[in-house]
C-alpha cells in the first residue's frame, strides 16, 4: 500500500487521555474505502487502485480520537488529486445505418452513400483528437470524419453481392498518449441483394427430337435457368411464350419440365418451336427467354394411299409384251424411312400375286403386259388387286378393273359347219327347217354375226333370217319329189370379216310322210358344278321313234358346244362332260330355244302343295363359349319350298321349348341364346327346328342343330357380338364399283374386364380397340370364289360381280384371331343375300324371235270373250319382276273392241262386231315390270275378224280355248276338247305350240288329254295350236320401198290355179287382203289333195300402180 499522507493531531491532555487514534469517517467521505489510515501514526495509504477517469479528486475527513474515559474528537480535510496517465485506449462505437441496424449495405448503394456512423472517445483525452482509420473493405468503403470524434463509413466503389457478398472491415483507432495507446474493431459487412441479374438459361438455343408417337405426357426436356440474385429474386418460374405451337407442350412452372400436351404428328408438324420464359421472383422481375426447337422423329404411323380407289383402264387385245398402260400412284405422309413404297399384285390375302397377264413394277408403279392377251379366249375383263408397301409393313390395297378392248381378229365359225335335215316334200312355205350357227368370238359389232345364202339352184327355194340364220321354206316342195338340196351359207361380222368355211347345209326332201323321232321333252335343262371331273354324266335325253319305225335312234350333238366340252352317246343319249368346266371363263353352254307359233289353247296347271320346305343339309353342328351373352344370335336356318303364295311361305319353329334356353324367329328362322350358358352345366343341345309352309295341307321338314358349349373358355376369350350376320348386297354389286361394302363387322374381346371392339366403317376401313391395344386378323374360312376378306380390316369384298338369278345367297364362315399368347379365335357365320335389281326384261316366252302373233276370231264372240293370253315372265323378283300389261298402240279403229288384263294379260273383246266392222286389227301390247326404273318389252298382236259366210253356215266354234287343270292330274285325263260343231268330218292334230309333247288330241273327237306328268313350277301354262278351219296356214309379207301411203299401203289378192293343182276340189284357202294372213276357210284332206297351188299378189295403192 502506497502512503499518500500523514495527518498529525496533538492533544494536551496526558497519558491516556492524550493517546490519538486516527480514522476515515466513512460516512462522510470514501465509502468505498479506496484509502485507508494508520490509526496510530495517521499515515493515509491508498486502499485501491485509483483510476482518474473514474474519478480525479479524492475527499477524506479523518477524525483524530483521544483515549479519554470521555474521549474527545477533532476531524480535518484532506483532499487528494489523483494524476491522471494515459492507461486508456480509444473506444470505438459503430452505428449501422440499415432499416434493422444490422452489418448490411444494399448493393444498389451508390458512391458516397453511408453505411454507418462511427463514433470514438478516450477518456485519457477529453480534448485531443483520435485518429481513426479503416482497413479492408477492396476500396469498395471509406472514412468520411465528420466531427472531432465522429467518423461516417461510406461507400467509395460500386457494389456487386454476386461478385463480393461479404467485407470483412477493421477500425483503428489511436490516442495522441506517450506511449500511445490504440484500438479496433473488425465488423462483418454484408452486401444485400437487389433483383439486378435476369435468370440465363445454360443455352439460348436447345435442340432436342421425340418420336412422334410418343404418349401425351411425355418428358421433352428440364429446362434450368440460373439466377444470380438470392432469395425471393433468386427464385424462377417457368412460361411458354404464347404462339400457334403452344398448345402441343407444357411446361412445370416451378420445375421447368416440358411434356407433351397433345399427340404429335410428324406429317402434320416436323418440328415443333417455342420459347420458353424464366421470370425471377424480384420486383420488378427480370425475365430471360430460350429457344426450344422440336424434331418429330419420324414413326411408320401412315399407310400408304393410292390417288384412286379404282382404276379404270382399257387395253387392246394382243398389246406388246412389256408395253405398260397405267400407272398408279400411292403416297405414304411418312418419311422416305417409312414412305418409300414397294407395289406387288396382291390376293387380297397380303400375299404376294403372280398374274398371268400383267406384272407391275415395284418402284414406279406402272402396270404392264407380261404375257400376249387374247380377249376372244381368255376373260375380256379383269380386276387387279395391287399392293402398296412400305418399309414398316403397313399396306394399302387398289383396285384395278381392266377391260381388254376388242380387236377383229376373229372371223365367224359354224359350228357344226355341217348340217343335214329331212323334211317332208309336203311342208309348208313358212316352216322352219334349221337354225345354222356361227360364233364369231370378237365381241361388240366385231362379234355380231348376219348370214346369207350363197346363190344356188335352188336357193330361191328358201330364205334365211340374216340376225337369226334361222332357214324357213319359201316354196313347196312337192314338185321335186324325193330329192336332196345342198345350200351354202356364209356368215359375217359387223365389220365385214366372212367365214373362211361357208356351213353346208343337205336338205333331204322326203316324198313320204314318216315323221321323224321326237324327244320326249321339248327343253332338257341340266346343272352341272364347275369342279365335275371330265367323264362325268350330265343328263339324258330321249327320242321315240314312231310305232311304225323300225330303225334306231342315233344322237349326236349339232350345235352349241363350240369348244367340244360334252359329248353325247349315240345310242343311249347320255351327255357327258369330256373337259374341265370353269363357271367363270365359260358362259352358260346354250341350247336351242323352242319356237313357238300363234297361241289358240290356253292351259293354266294350277298349283298344288307338292312341295316340302328343303333345308340345304338335314343336320348342322355349331360350338359357341359358355361366355356368350343372352341374345346373341348363333344360327339361321333357312329352307326354301319351291311352291307358291301360300304354299311357299315358310315359318320356324322348335319342336320342343321345354328349357327355354334358346328361341327361333318364326319368320327369319334366327336360333338366338335366351338364357346364360353358365347356368346349366349341359355339354351340348339338340334342337330340332322345324320349317312348315301354310299350304293345306301344310307341309314340313326338321333340321337338327347340335348345339356345342366350350367350357374351356378362359377369362381372356374373343368373341363376335353375334354368331350369324344376315346382310344384303344388290346383285349389281362388284367390287370396283362406286359405292360401299356391304358388312360392317362388329368383333368383341373380353380380356379381363376390358371390353375390346373391333369393327370397319363404310367410309373408311379400319380396326379400332378400345380400352386396350390389340391386333386382329380375319380369315375366311369358306369361299373364296365370290368373296375374299381383308385379313387386316375384316372387309369383305365380292370378288365377282354377282347375279341373283345364278346364286341367291351366300354363305360365309369367318375367324378373327389375336397375335396374343396363347392366340385367341372366334369364328362366325355371314349371310350374303343377293337381293334382285331389274335387269331383266320381260320377255314373251311363246312368241317367235318376231314377237308377233296372229290370232284368229269369229265377229259373233260376245263382249268379254278370250282372244288370246300375252303372258309374259320376267326373271327378277319382287316388283321387279311383277309384269303389268297395258295396250300401247292401235292400227286402225281397234280401241273401242279389245282390252287387256293389266295383271293376267288376257286379252278380251269388249263388244260384239257389227257387220260392217274392220275384218282386220294390229294390237301393241306392253309388259313392262314394276322396278324403279321399268324395263319394257313390246310385241305385236294380227287378229282377223271372220264373218258368217253363207257358203259354210254359220260356225260356232271358239277359235280361242282355254283349259285349267291341276298339276298333279294324271296322264291320259281328257282335259277339253276342240272339236268344231260342223256336219263335216275332220281330222285333229297338234300342228305346233310348246305343249305338243305334254298334251295330245284325239285325231278324231278332238278332245285334248294330258300325254306327260305336268310340273307347275317348271310351266305355268302351254299353247297349242289346232290345224282347222281359221288357223293360220302362212303369211305373207312384202315390203314397198316408197315412203309414204298410200305409195307403200299394199293390199294382197290370191288366185287359185286348178289345172296346176291337179284338183278339182273347192279351193280350201283365203287370204287377208291387209294383211298378207292366208287362212284356212275349208276342211283339208291330205289323201284327197296333198297339195295346191296358188298365186298371191301384192299391190299399192299409188295412183300409177306398181306390181310385185
Amino acid at each position: 500500500m502506497s502512503a499518500v499522507c500523514q495527518v498529525h493531531a496533538t492533544d494536551l491532555d496526558l497519558g491516556d487521555n492524550s493517546r490519538i487514534t486516527y480514522e476515515i469517517n466513512r460516512r462522510q467521505s470514501d465509502p468505498n474505502e479506496v484509502f485507508s489510515i494508520n490509526e496510530t501514526s495517521g499515515v493515509v495509504y491508498l486502499n485501491k487502485p485509483l483510476d482518474y477517469e473514474t474519478q480525479s479528486f479524492h475527499e477524506l475527513i479523518i477524525s483524530a480520537k483521544d483515549n479519554g474515559a470521555q474521549p474527545e474528537y477533532s476531524s480535518t480535510f484532506v483532499g487528494v488529486k489523483v494524476l491522471n496517465i494515459n492507461d486508456n485506449s480509444p473506444s470505438i462505437n459503430v452505428l449501422f445505418l440499415s432499416e434493422t441496424g444490422d452489418a448490411v449495405v444494399s448493393e444498389a448503394a451508390g458512391i458516397g452513400d453511408y453505411v454507418a456512423r462511427i463514433s470514438v472517445s478516450d477518456p485519457d483525452f477529453d480534448e485531443e483528437r483520435i485518429t481513426v482509420t479503416l482497413v479492408g473493405g477492396d476500396g469498395k468503403f471509406t472514412l468520411k470524419q465528420t466531427d472531432d470524434f465522429l467518423y461516417a463509413l461510406c461507400v467509395n466503389a460500386e457494389l456487386d453481392r454476386e461478385e463480393k457478398d461479404l467485407y470483412e472491415l477493421k477500425l483503428q483507432a489511436s490516442d495522441f498518449g506517450n506511449p500511445p495507446l490504440s484500438s479496433e474493431m473488425v465488423f462483418l459487412l454484408r452486401v444485400a441483394d437487389t433483383n439486378d441479374c435476369h435468370p440465363v438459361f445454360e443455352k439460348d438455343v436447345y435442340l432436342i427430337s421425340i418420336a412422334e408417337d410418343a404418349p401425351q405426357g411425355s418428358s421433352l426436356i428440364q429446362m434450368k435457368a440460373q439466377d444470380a440474385d438470392e432469395g425471393i429474386n433468386s427464385d424462377v418460374r417457368y412460361s411458354i411464350l404464347k404462339s400457334n405451337q403452344d398448345s402441343l407442350i407444357s411446361i412445370d412452372p416451378e420445375s421447368g419440365l416440358v411434356t407433351t400436351a397433345e399427340a404429335l404428328d410428324r406429317e402434320t408438324q416436323t418440328e415443333v418451336w417455342f420459347l420458353v420464359v424464366a421470370v425471377d421472383g424480384g420486383e420488378p422481375a427480370l425475365s430471360s427467354t430460350a429457344t426450344v426447337s422440336v424434331l418429330v422423329e419420324d414413326v411408320n404411323d401412315n399407310e400408304p394411299v393410292f390417288q384412286q380407289q379404282l382404276y379404270n383402264v382399257s387395253i387392246p387385245e394382243h398389246s406388246d409384251i412389256g408395253s405398260c398402260f397405267l400407272q398408279v400412284v400411292a403416297t405414304d405422309a411418312d418419311s422416305p424411312e417409312f414412305g418409300t413404297l414397294l407395289y406387288s399384285l396382291s390376293d387380297g390375302f397380303d400375299k404376294q400375286d403372280k398374274h398371268p397377264l400383267f406384272k407391275i413394277h415395284p418402284q414406279t408403279g406402272e402396270l404392264c403386259v407380261s404375257q400376249d392377251i387374247d380377249r376372244d379366249s381368255g376373260h375380256t375383263a379383269h380386276d387387279i388387286l395391287i399392293k402398296a408397301e412400305d418399309p414398316g409393313g403397313l399396306s394399302a390395297q387398289t383396285y384395278v378393273h381392266i377391260e381388254v378392248e376388242d380387236l377383229n381378229d376373229n372371223a365367224p365359225v359354224f359350228n357344226p359347219d355341217e348340217y343335214t335335215m329331212s323334211i317332208s316334200s309336203h311342208a309348208q312355205p313358212g316352216t322352219e327347217i334349221l337354225n345354222v350357227i356361227a360364233t364369231d368370238r370378237d365381241s361388240g359389232r366385231f362379234g355380231q354375226v348376219t348370214y346369207d345364202v350363197l346363190p344356188g339352184d335352188m336357193s330361191s327355194l328358201f330364205a334365211l333370217d340374216k340376225q337369226t340364220g334361222m332357214l324357213f321354206l319359201t316354196s313347196t316342195l312337192t314338185h321335186l319329189g324325193e330329192a336332196s338340196v345342198k345350200l351354202s351359207i356364209t356368215a359375217q361380222d359387223g365389220d365385214g370379216l366372212t367365214s373362211v368355211r361357208p356351213a353346208e347345209v343337205t336338205i333331204n326332201v322326203l316324198r313320204s310322210a314318216q315323221a321323224p323321232a321326237v324327244f320326249q321333252r321339248s327343253r332338257y335343262t341340266f346343272t352341272v358344278p364347275e369342279d365335275t371331273p371330265p367323264g362325268t354324266s350330265v343328263g339324258k335325253v330321249e327320242a321315240i321313234n314312231p310305232a311304225d319305225f323300225t330303225e334306231s335312234v342315233s344322237y349326236r350333238i349339232s350345235s352349241g358346244d363350240p369348244q367340244g366340252l360334252f359329248s353325247v352317246h349315240p345310242q343311249s343319249g347320255l351327255i357327258s362332260n369330256v373337259k374341265p368346266l370353269d363357271h367363270e371363263s365359260q358362259p352358260p353352254t346354250p341350247t336351242p330355244s323352242p319356237v313357238y307359233s300363234t297361241t289358240q289353247v290356253n292351259i293354266t296347271i294350277a298349283d298344288i302343295n307338292d312341295n316340302t320346305p328343303v333345308f340345304p343339309k338335314i343336320s348342322d353342328t355349331i360350338t359357341v363359349s359358355q361366355n356368350t351373352l343372352p341374345g346373341t344370335v348363333l344360327f339361321i336356318a333357312h329352307a326354301h319350298d319351291y311352291d307358291s303364295g301360300a304354299n311357299g311361305q315358310v315359318q320356324y319353329y322348335l319342336k320342343s321349348t321345354r328349357n327355354g334356353m334358346f328361341v327361333v324367329d318364326q319368320n327369319l328362322g334366327t336360333v338366338t341364346l335366351n338364357q346364360s350358358l353358365q347356368v346349366d352345366h349341359q355339354q351340348r343341345y339338340s334342337l330340332e327346328i322345324v320349317a312348315k309352309d301354310e299350304g293345306e295341307p301344310s307341309q314340313s321338314s326338321t333340321l337338327t342343330l347340335t348345339v356345342k358349349v366350350d367350357r374351356t373358355a378362359a377369362e381372356d376369350s374373343l368373341a363376335f357380338e353375334t354368331l350369324v350376320y344376315q346382310v344384303e348386297i344388290g346383285e349389281g354389286y362388284r367390287k370396283d364399283s362406286e359405292g360401299h361394302p356391304a358388312m360392317r363387322f362388329t368383333t368383341s374381346l373380353y380380356q379381363r374386364g376390358h371390353h375390346l371392339k373391333a369393327w370397319w366403317e363404310q367410309s373408311r376401313p379400319w380396326i379400332r380397340i378400345l380400352g386396350k391395344t390389340g391386333q386382329l386378323s380375319y380369315i375366311l374360312l369358306s369361299d373364296g370364289k365370290f368373296f375374299r376378306i381383308n385379313a387386316k380390316t375384316g372387309e369383305i369384298i365380292n370378288w365377282v360381280a354377282l347375279d341373283r338369278e345364278q346364286h341367291s345367297q351366300h354363305s360365309l364362315k369367318v375367324m378373327v384371331t389375336d397375335q396374343g399368347h396363347p392366340r385367341l379365335n372366334a369364328t362366325a357365320t355371314v349371310h350374303i343375300l343377293v337381293t334382285d335389281i331389274n335387269d331383266n326384261t320381260p320377255q314373251f316366252t311363246h312368241l317367235s324371235a318376231s314377237k308377233e302373233l296372229n290370232v284368229q276370231i269369229r265377229a259373233d264372240l260376245p263382249a268379254g270373250s278370250l282372244v288370246t293370253n300375252m303372258f309374259a315372265k320376267d326373271l327378277d323378283a319382287g316388283e321387279n319382276g311383277t309384269v303389268t300389261f297395258s295396250l300401247v298402240g292401235f292400227e286402225k279403229e281397234g280401241l273401242g273392241h279389245f282390252e287387256i288384263d293389266s295383271e293376267t294379260g288376257d286379252v278380251r273383246t269388249t263388244e260384239l262386231f257389227a257387220q260392217n266392222t274392220e275384218p282386220y286389227y294390229t294390237l301393241k301390247i306392253s309388259a313392262k315390270d314394276s322396278g324403279a326404273t321399268p324395263l319394257e318389252e313390246t310385241a305385236v298382236i294380227h287378229i282377223q275378224v271372220h264373218g258368217f259366210e253363207a257358203l259354210y253356215g254359220r260356225s260356232d266354234h271358239q277359235i280361242v280355248r282355254r283349259f285349267t287343270v291341276k298339276e298333279d292330274t294324271e296322264p291320259a285325263t281328257v282335259i277339253g276338247s276342240a272339236s268344231v260343231a260342223d256336219k263335216e268330218r275332220f281330222h285333229y292334230s297338234i300342228s305346233e305350240g310348246d305343249g305338243s309333247i305334254h298334251f295330245g288330241i284325239d285325231g278324231s273327237s278332238g278332245e285334248i288329254y294330258i300325254n306327260q306328268p305336268l310340273d307347275y313350277e317348271s310351266a305355268m301354262q302351254y299353247f297349242l295350236v289346232d290345224a282347222t278351219v281359221g288357223s293360220l296356214a302362212f303369211a305373207f309379207h312384202a315390203r314397198d320401198a316408197d315412203g309414204t301411203f298410200p305409195n307403200s299401203a299394199l293390199r294382197y289378192s290370191l288366185t287359185f290355179d286348178s289345172e296346176l293343182s291337179a284338183t278339182s276340189s273347192r279351193f280350201p284357202f283365203q287370204i287377208n287382203p291387209y294383211t298378207g294372213s292366208l287362212t284356212v276357210a275349208a276342211p283339208l284332206d291330205r289323201e284327197t289333195t296333198p297339195s295346191f297351188a296358188f298365186t298371191v299378189t301384192a299391190t299399192d295403192q299409188a295412183e300409177e300402180k306398181g306390181r310385185a
